[in-house]
């Protein structure tokens, strides 16, 4: 299994609207989506759950959202202690303006509040997640609470048994400081482990250098206790770890991948692999350290083609841009990397992204060294150029050009195309914009060798939809 928590710190934490929309009472906030709290609301059985939270929140209290939380929800339904039913776990502040967690269970009379956990956090959640760390088909339930450094949070595992009335919660069997942690299988076995990353200040003589000693920490269940079995050593000189994910990184090989910020925007990026029965730097190579893996913004790694393999993501330069170009005028394209499980890294994936305009266009592979982008130059038309690029002459070769214009102005374009017989394409329409590619045709002074490899490196429209997708607001 793998889980890949990222991107999305420091949310609104508070939706007392959802509440609101569900008919819990005390509401003073904006209408939010009712979808946030339960799913689809016009379900008997959600409807039930919705009064029952009602009836189980303290009073003044306002459900709210972990900060990495992928489903969005306050209120989820997990098996927490392995009887084959699911509770429903809520999130909430409380009057004291402190975060907590409560579980409801389900039986014949109906959803009942089963208990609060005594644990809470006047600085959020950062994440919750129930799995069977030990295979013996009880499940662990793992809640990870802010504190008020950001490298020094406490998650807590908890067990909990069907059989157990539960008049006060459960402590947890362990307590852990981190300041990022995954759930992963990092060896192979099948089953989850706890992997962290620990930030502890170094000298009085490096405080005043911002460095930190960090080291990377792989938690088991053995026995019944949480044993820290492995841990390893990271590079102390990055501001902190953005990202951390857990899994498949080559064929039959399990590991790490971790994504660092160095300096005011730029990062850096390592792979471990389990080998042997510890964990072994794979990416960079010993000895390179920063070079291959220093990208000028931040990346986020992980599984980028969605074949259930971990991918290095790195930054390239688009072919073509003037030498003297500043950083902010910089295009450049992301490339996944994966790792052949030996000694070399291949691209399985590219794409362009346009974050301000949140959409991405990802390159067939034939396009790759072949094909660059750019931004229009002075009054030029459109937002971007998807052009071939010849290397030796600099000669570029048009493919077609990206709009992206307002829904309010889309008629007009597209009725001036119309009249003027451009091919066109409609892509996707997302927050209020509608993205189209405009077709260049292909020029008389091309030569048969050109117009060649421009016929081979076209999409259709249909193949650029496929390509074209509309990226998350976060």
């Amino acid at each position: 299994m793998m889980r890949q928590r990222g991107g999305r710190q420091v949310r609104l934490r508070v939706l007392a609207a959802v509440i609101c929309m569900l008919g819990i009472t005390g509401c003073q906030y904006t209408a939010t989506p009712a979808d946030l709290l339960l799913g689809p609301r016009d379900t008997p059985e959600n409807a039930e759950l919705a009064a029952a939270v009602r009836e189980a929140l303290p009073a003044r209290a306002k459900l709210s959202l972990p900060d990495q939380d992928e489903a969005m929800s306050a209120v989820r339904k997990a098996d927490v202690d392995g009887d084959g039913s699911k509770e429903a776990i809520v999130t909430f502040i409380n009057e004291a303006e402190e975060q907590q967690v409560l579980l409801l269970k389900e039986g014949v009379e109906g959803w009942r509040l089963w208990f609060t956990f005594g644990e809470r956090s006047s600085y959020g959640i950062d994440w919750i997640d129930v799995t069977d760390l030990d295979g013996d088909g009880n499940p662990e339930m793992l809640i990870g609470w802010n504190q008020y450094e950001m490298f020094d949070r406490t998650l807590n595992v908890y067990q909990i048994r069907p059989q157990e009335e539960y008049k006060t919660a459960p402590r947890p069997i362990a307590e852990l400081s981190y300041s990022k942690s995954v759930l992963g299988d990092i060896d192979g076995n099948g089953r989850d482990e706890i992997v962290l990353i620990r930030e502890e200040q170094l000298g009085k003589e490096d405080q005043l250098f911002g460095l930190m000693d960090r080291t990377l920490h792989v938690y088991r269940l053995e026995r019944g206790s949480i044993a820290n079995t492995e841990t390893a050593a990271l590079s102390s000189e990055v501001n902190g770890y953005y990202n951390l994910v857990v899994g498949k990184i080559a064929e039959n090989r399990y590991g790490i991948v971790a994504d660092a910020g160095l300096g005011a925007h730029s990062s850096m990026t390592i792979m471990l692999a389990w080998e042997n029965g510890r964990l072994v730097q794979v990416y960079p190579m010993r000895g390179s350290e920063y070079d291959s893996s220093f990208n000028v913004y931040s990346t986020e790694s992980g599984d980028g083609n969605s074949d259930g393999i971990l991918e290095i993501q790195v930054l390239k330069e688009a072919m073509g841009q003037p030498s003297n170009a500043t950083m902010s005028e910089l295009v450049l394209i992301e490339q996944w990397k994966q790792w052949d499980g030996k000694g070399d890294f291949h691209v399985v994936m590219e794409q362009y992204a346009d974050y301000s305009k949140r959409y991405a266009i990802r390159f067939p592979e034939k396009w790759y060294d072949q094909v660059t982008v750019r931004r229009p130059e002075g009054d030029e038309k459109g937002q971007l150029y998807i052009e071939i690029y010849e290397e030796a002459s600099g000669k570029r070769l048009p493919l077609f050009v990206i709009h992206s214009t307002p829904l309010g102005d889309w008629n007009a374009l597209e009725q001036a195309w119309k009249d003027q017989g451009v091919r066109y394409s409609e892509l996707a329409k997302g927050a209020g914009m509608v993205h189209a590619a405009e077709w260049e045709e292909p020029m008389e002074d091309w030569t048969a060798e050109e117009l060649a490899l421009y016929n081979d490196l076209q999409l259709n429209g249909d193949e650029l939809k496929r390509l074209f997708k509309l990226l998350p607001e976060n």
